[in-house]
């Protein structure tokens, strides 16, 4: 009887796994599988409106500030710096802002952290 008990939640589950209701976690999508040339590119074939925006989020989810260095209006570009150097922890990031009460702001954000 104690077997009986045991085996239905096995059967159960081997039929789920067998059917394909349980499957092993899938890998998940991380920033590392991105081909980070052929998002950038992607960004750079963008309306004008878009296009900074595009490169804001791939510099702030590949972590390469470099990226931002795309971005065209000034005040977009500080804050993709600014965003970047949080995410990285990296307050030689804040360098490359030119507003100075950015670059302040900047510092004072990833030493918060």
């Amino acid at each position: 009887m104690n077997y009986r008990i045991l085996l239905a939640p096995l059967c159960c589950m081997l039929i789920l796994s067998a059917v394909g209701c349980i499957t092993p976690p899938r890998k998940e999508f991380t920033t590392t599988t991105i081909d980070s040339n052929a998002y950038v590119s992607k960004c750079s074939s963008m309306d004008l409106n878009l296009r900074d925006s595009c490169y804001s989020n791939a510099a702030l989810e590949l972590q390469k500030p470099s990226i931002c260095a795309s971005v065209l209006t000034e005040s977009r570009r500080n804050s993709c710096y600014s965003n970047v150097a949080v995410a990285k922890n990296n307050t030689s990031i804040c360098d490359e802002i030119t507003d100075e009460l950015s670059r302040n702001y900047c510092y004072g954000q990833v030493g918060s952290k």
